[in-house]
């Protein structure tokens, strides 16, 4: 694929669990996104450090609700429809 051809282009997400703002694995994730986009590519960064994701407390409210009843970060980050929503064409 040449650059500017954008028949290939894909959607890449990384997420990047890592606590420590610019350690090893945050220099690696920046890394291979500078190198998807230079390859045409959209990415998207998501950096958990950044986010208050609250642990599961075993309440099985989910069952009944069809989804976690935490209401915290982890919606906007992992929830299946909103993955599914980033792989769409950009």
């Amino acid at each position: 694929m040449e650059k500017g051809d954008f028949s290939m282009r894909k959607n890449v997400l990384i997420i990047s669990s890592s606590p420590r703002k610019g350690g090893n694995s945050e220099t690696l994730a920046a890394s291979f996104a500078k190198g998807a986009q230079d390859a045409g590519n959209h990415v998207e960064t998501v950096w958990l450090r950044e986010k208050q994701i609250g642990f599961c407390k075993g309440c099985l409210a989910c069952l009944k609700a069809g989804h976690c009843v935490i209401k915290d970060d982890c919606a906007g980050v992992c929830h299946p429809d909103l993955l599914l929503q980033r792989q769409r064409p950009v």
